[in-house]
């Protein structure tokens, strides 16, 4: 075969705009195009139910890894709105520093908020005007009467001996003591003295047995005192009790058909039974230094997940993938110079925003953040978010912490790095390739077929409509198809890459 020389235009490939089929905006073109292995990749992982199938997308950037995640998540059904679950954390009032997590049906954990706080709010009106009641002044009058004229009769019978025996009682400063007593006046302990010696025996063993009757009489003063205040506040109870049923009957029967709810509101009401004092009291008073409006925010309902301000399913890209951006973090506040906390200041992360659909995370910036992977991969092995602070992981001596309940975990990770990173994981982590069984690795290239050429000709258009550029030309379509292969080093394929 004898050598020939080229001609210039056999030197370079060009691509004829007039072959491109660019279709229009409504056949709604992908934006990425050449890739159909890592679509079916992607399609098998998110399709797979079962633990241990969290993907990893691995290509160079560029190659639109995330564009395709994205595509293909559009393209399944969208989630019954019916299994959705807002997600609440409330008071625990047993254990206070171990919060309570109650799944609700979506839209339902605003509302059980609201409700709370109109359940406080009508509290504050009612209690108050029970105990302010012409019937429960009239019960405690009466309880007041029948208990005072029992302790008047158990000291009546003692006078009444201490007289028949020639005695009085005296109230000193020690309190009730008995003495001689004649003419209707105390004995002075010099006439006491010149008593005949018999009479002064006499006088000394009544004093005595007097004495021991006294002494029974003040112990059944105080058992008295005791159930006096047992009924008063077993009456403060039934009232508090009428004035809660009442308030809440309604919350009650509309969350009847959730179970943990509705062991909720029981806990509730029975914390409202024994504190109903923070119910009379006003904003500025309460126990100790703490105002009563502050006691009566442990009834408050702390809303970490509100489904229905994601989207259907909700899709969350993690910018900055740290540990307590992953599972959220507890916020502390100063109050009287230490560092407190409660419920109230639980903060959701983005494995809560992500529960029910999709998180995106850069596998690079993941690695970087201190404990976000061994975080990310418990969290996984666990199907459930616990909440950990930095402080707990490197051990450091830290204020009072919570240990709120994990939230049940239903969310497909999505990792996306380049090939050398994936392999580094698969080589030096046992567990990565227990959670994340589906590794999608996309194509640098494709073949430089009229379709292809097509193909990528209605992605770039699409790119453009939705960056809200103007439409490009086909022959700069054309254009940037030849410097695609170029892109390849080889005439005969297009380059993946878009940037």
């Amino acid at each position: 075969m004898t050598a020939r020389a080229l001609a210039p235009d056999e030197l370079i490939r060009r691509c004829d705009a007039r072959s491109l089929e660019l279709g229009t905006a409504a056949d709604g073109s992908p934006l990425v195009a050449g890739q159909p292995r890592a679509t079916e990749a992607i399609a098998f992982g998110l399709e797979m139910a079962q633990p241990g199938y969290h993907l990893f997308v691995a290509g160079p950037p560029g190659t639109g890894r995330r564009v395709l995640v994205r595509q293909a998540i559009a393209a399944r059904p969208p989630v019954d709105p019916a299994q959705r679950r807002d997600w609440v954390y409330v008071n625990n009032f047993a254990q206070p520093y171990k919060p309570i997590a109650i799944g609700l049906p979506m839209g339902r954990g605003l509302a059980l908020r609201t409700d709370m706080q109109a359940l406080v709010r009508d509290l504050r009106t009612m209690i108050p005007a029970m105990f302010e009641s012409e019937e429960y002044a009239t019960e405690v009058e009466r309880i007041n009467t029948e208990f005072k004229e029992r302790a008047d009769a158990a000291f009546a019978e003692v006078m009444r001996e201490a007289q028949a025996r020639g005695l009085a009682l005296v109230r000193t400063p020690a309190g009730l003591t008995v003495v001689p007593h004649k003419d209707g006046e105390v004995m002075p302990p010099q006439a006491f003295e010149a008593l005949p010696a018999a009479e002064r025996e006499a006088l000394q063993k009544a004093i005595g047995e007097v004495q021991e009757q006294l002494v029974r009489a003040l112990r059944s003063s105080m058992r008295l005192r005791k159930e006096h205040a047992d009924r008063v506040r077993e009456l403060n109870r039934s009232m508090t009790r009428v004035a809660v049923d009442h308030a809440s009957e309604e919350l009650r029967a509309r969350c009847a058909d959730l179970p943990k709810v509705a062991a909720y509101l029981e806990a509730v009401s029975a914390d409202v039974i024994e504190h109903a004092e923070d119910f009379r009291a006003h904003d500025d008073e309460g126990q100790g230094n703490e105002p009563a409006a502050e006691r009566l925010a442990r009834y408050e309902v702390n809303l970490v997940l509100d489904a229905c301000a994601s989207g259907n399913p909700p899709i969350v890209e993690a910018d900055l993938p740290s540990q307590q951006n992953l599972v959220g973090r507890i916020d502390h506040v100063a109050r009287f110079g230490m560092l407190t906390t409660d419920f109230r200041m639980i903060k959701g992360g983005l494995l809560h925003r992500a529960n029910g659909g999709y998180l995106l995370i850069d596998a690079a910036k993941l690695l970087v953040q201190p404990f976000a992977w061994a975080t990310l991969k418990r969290a996984l092995q666990r199907q459930a978010v616990v909440i950990e602070s930095m402080a707990d992981l490197v051990g450091a001596i830290s204020t009072v912490q919570l240990e709120p309940e994990p939230i049940p975990l239903h969310c497909k990770v999505v990792l996306v790095g380049d090939r050398q990173l994936c392999a580094l994981l698969q080589a030096y982590d046992e567990d990565f390739e227990r959670l994340f069984g589906a590794i999608v690795d996309l194509d640098n290239d494709m073949p430089r077929s009229t379709d292809n050429e097509s193909a990528v000709a209605r992605s770039l258009a699409a790119l453009a409509r939705e960056r809200a550029l103007l439409p490009p030309a086909a022959e700069a379509l054309a254009r940037t198809i030849d410097h695609g292969a170029r892109l390849a080093d080889d005439s005969t394929r297009i380059s993946a890459e878009r940037r």
